[in-house]
């Protein structure tokens, strides 16, 4: 039986729901805005994961969110004309459902195959998304924290057993803070409420 202690929560759950949150969905909506769709639904897409998510819990299945691969595979110019990439979204998910009965058998195939070869399937099927993610990460704001975030992702470094995900996106914020303040929109949107209400007064 399933047993919700203070410790797992703090272990697992609170590090994989901050890192959902905070990287797979952004990164994820990153891609797409970079791919020049800008109307991305943010809030709708992280509440359909959480739900997912609580589901998937009770058949033992991962988490579920924004995959930002697939994502980026998805809306890049070769899925197609600008306003049909959908249909790729609709046929990954049709192969992941038809392919559902046989991944144990593909499973098995994969760890049969020499692990170069993986990656080099891999590596060259995401390519693109790299790039892409790249020059969404690495252009305009949150430069520096950003490059930090990066480096930190790729050490492998663990605190209090908590993965390098979640340390990137703490200490990418905290580099962001501290040397990039003015790309956070909350100074900008104080000092509008505050020259709005000066104008106001002054009316």
């Amino acid at each position: 039986m399933p047993e919700f202690t203070l410790q797992a929560f703090l272990a697992y759950g609170l590090p994989l729901a901050l890192i959902l949150v905070g990287m797979e969905t952004p990164a994820g909506v990153g891609l797409v805005k970079g791919m020049g769709y800008k109307a991305v639904p943010a809030n709708a897409i992280t509440a359909v994961g959480g739900i997912g998510t609580m589901i998937s819990a009770f058949f033992n299945l991962h988490s579920t969110c924004i995959a930002a691969p697939a994502t980026g595979i998805c809306a890049s110019p070769e899925a197609g004309d600008h306003n049909k990439r959908w249909v790729a979204a609709v046929i990954t998910g049709a192969v992941f459902m038809l392919g559902a009965p046989f991944y144990g058998f593909m499973v098995s195939l994969i760890q049969a195959m020499p692990g170069y070869f993986i990656a080099i399937i891999a590596g060259l099927a995401l390519v693109r998304v790299i790039t892409s993610a790249m020059q969404v990460t690495f252009s305009g704001k949150h430069e520096m924290g950003g490059i930090f975030a990066f480096l930190i992702a790729t050490s492998g470094l663990q605190i209090l057993g908590i993965g390098a995900s979640f340390w990137a996106l703490v200490l990418g914020v905290f580099v962001s803070l501290l040397f990039e303040t003015r790309d956070f929109e909350f100074g900008t949107a104080r000092l509008v409420t505050g020259k709005v209400s000066l104008s106001k007064k002054a009316g």
